[in-house]
């Protein structure tokens, strides 16, 4: 079973918490995001507006939890989580873009994690964050509105 069909039938069984806990460790380490559940919602028996304020919730405080992780651990335990190429990318990323770089936010956990290790003031990256995964979260909610409309 591939991570994806695993942390999907994990949100099917847990609902709201699955999508907490996904959420949660997306932003940290694991690779699948909050924001497709939105376009299945009614497949899973779950509201999307509720699973919009849970994952922006969940990714917010996982955020600060891999910003903080970046401050105190540096970069070394970042380049064993991610790629040679996904590390250099988002280094590249934050470089040039600073602040909109959390915006952009992919790939997501590096860049929390890069805010920590480049000691980015906390304050404007939760700020940041929240604004992006609330914008993020309202464009899955309507795209999977739409196409629960269609389909």
């Amino acid at each position: 079973m591939s991570v994806q069909s695993y942390i999907f039938e994990f949100v099917k069984h847990y609902g709201y918490v699955g999508v907490f806990v996904v959420g949660f460790t997306q932003s940290i380490i694991q690779p699948v995001p909050v924001l497709p559940f939105m376009l299945v919602s009614q497949k899973l028996g779950l509201n999307p507006w509720i699973i919009g304020v849970v994952g922006v919730i969940s990714n917010v405080l996982g955020a600060a939890v891999s910003y903080w992780l970046g401050f105190f651990a540096g970069d070394r335990f970042l380049k064993k989580l991610l790629s040679q190429k996904q590390y250099i990318k988002a280094e590249a990323l934050f470089n040039k873009y600073g602040i909109f770089a959390i915006f952009i936010g992919e790939p997501y956990k590096a860049i929390c994690w890069m805010s920590g290790i480049l000691k980015f003031p906390f304050y404007r990256f939760i700020i940041a964050t929240f604004i992006s995964r609330a914008l993020h979260t309202l464009v899955y909610i309507f795209i999977g509105h739409v196409f629960q409309k269609i389909f």
